[in-house]
């Protein structure tokens, strides 16, 4: 039930890509990024979704685009359809494309048979059972929201892609496990260890605060890779807390 959202690794550039953990806490495969956004461009054979089938994850996301999926596009649909050695978790953050995947058009979506599921990042609770309705029973409902994805499974999603999972990766395998297991008060407990880091992992844009976190673990050295750039000191302290708040020790 649970997706590690970003590897942090070296300087040198790696494919952005999830490990995805099953809820005995076995590895299940990977969940790659296969291109940033599903445009028409990226559709075509040198691009995009193509390379995903080149390092065999379990399966990759695909980014709604404002061109894509404002209105019914079967151009799209069938290019997908025709990836059939790969499958596909469509990725919802209008937040990033300002275009928002309605459960209708999940719904229709589900039917095109490598489609198998959902990075659902609106916050919203209640689109759980409006997809579930449209969807079947196998379609994977992922939060792609720390902050709400413990409500998410409770109420029948399926897991979470998270972020908060690379700083405290067995913290949020216990949330899922007692999630998923509809042990709500555990469930409960859990997050609200975490919950400052839900929301202080994204006090810059991802994955700098994670970055510097992870460094501040023992776990990375200094540096970030272009363009994006190091946690400046005014967001320190913020994460230096939101770590203390989970029990995480600090080497530097």
């Amino acid at each position: 039930g649970l997706v590690i959202d970003i590897v942090i690794a070296g300087e040198d550039w790696t494919p952005p890509q999830g490990l995805w953990i099953g809820p005995d806490g076995g590895e299940i495969g990977h969940v790659w990024n296969g291109t940033e956004y599903l445009t028409p461009d990226a559709l075509a054979p040198e691009h995009g979704l193509e390379l995903a089938s080149k390092s065999e994850p379990h399966s990759s996301l695909a980014v709604n685009d404002p061109s894509v999926f404002v209105v019914d596009n079967p151009d799209t649909e069938n290019a997908l359809a025709e990836l059939r050695d790969q499958a596909q978790i469509v990725y919802n953050v209008p937040g990033r494309t300002a275009c928002d995947m309605s459960p209708a058009t999940v719904g229709r979506l589900s039917k095109v048979s490598n489609i198998i599921g959902i990075k659902e990042a609106t916050g919203e609770v209640s689109r759980v059972a409006l997809i579930r309705a449209l969807t079947a029973p196998d379609f994977l409902l992922l939060s792609g929201d720390d902050a709400t994805g413990r409500e998410f499974m409770l109420a029948g999603g399926d897991g979470v892609i998270s972020v908060t999972a690379n700083i405290a990766p067995r913290a949020m395998h216990e949330l899922c496990a007692a999630a998923l297991s509809s042990k709500a008060e555990l469930a409960a407990s859990i997050d609200a260890r975490l919950a400052a880091l839900h929301a202080d992992l994204f006090c810059e844009p991802n994955p700098i605060p994670a970055k510097w976190a992870l460094h501040m673990m023992g776990r990375a050295e200094v540096g970030i890779r272009l363009p994006m750039t190091w946690l400046t000191v005014d967001s320190q302290p913020k994460v230096r807390a939101a770590l203390a708040h989970a029990g995480i020790t600090i080497h530097a």
